[in-house]
């Protein structure tokens, strides 16, 4: 019911992809009449859109025994849901440019290198991941590090064991 102040009206019910006709009749008043024939067809909304990040990073020293840090760069979504936890797979390859296998197991945001990733290079895989909406995103891959290398061993040293005992 609208009354003589009111400048809209909403339909609710309708079904999308349906049409449907409408006409205003104004009853009483100086403005009493039939208004144009409008018709509408309701559309769904459009759908969420998924997170994206700009980029990944590897941050940390390719040796052997030491640890590497991914991060997702530039979290983005269209309406503003919030960002979850990513998700992460570090991949593994013998040469810089060459094709890319999964390590498996290796789903964290860190990486411990092995002795097996010695000259290998080390790339990782971050997907975006949003807590509502549209959940997950296309994932980023990071530019390669390596070629990992052996830690250096320990140099080695000596322990003067010479003593004199004072003796009285």
């Amino acid at each position: 019911v609208l009354t003589a102040s009111s400048t809209g009206a909403m339909v609710t019910g309708l079904i999308n992809g349906t049409a449907y006709t409408f006409k205003l009749v104004v009853v009483g008043g100086s403005y009493g009449g039939d208004s144009n024939v409008i018709i509408v067809t309701p559309t769904a909304p459009p759908a969420n859109a998924a997170p994206t990040f700009t980029s990944a990073t590897i941050s940390g020293e390719a040796k052997v025994g030491l640890q590497l840090t991914a991060a997702g760069v530039g979290y983005s979504d269209t309406e503003s849901d919030p960002a979850g936890s990513p998700q992460y797979q570090w991949m593994i390859c013998g040469t810089a440019d060459g094709i890319y296998t999964d390590i498996s197991g290796a789903t964290q945001a860190t990486y411990t290198l092995l002795a097996v990733d010695n000259g290998k290079y080390i790339k990782v895989r971050v997907t975006p991941v949003a807590t509502s909406g549209t959940l997950t995103g296309t994932a980023v891959q990071s530019t390669a590090v390596g070629p990992v290398t052996a830690t250096a061993a320990p140099k080695p040293f000596t322990v003067n064991t010479s003593f004199k005992v004072n003796q009285t």
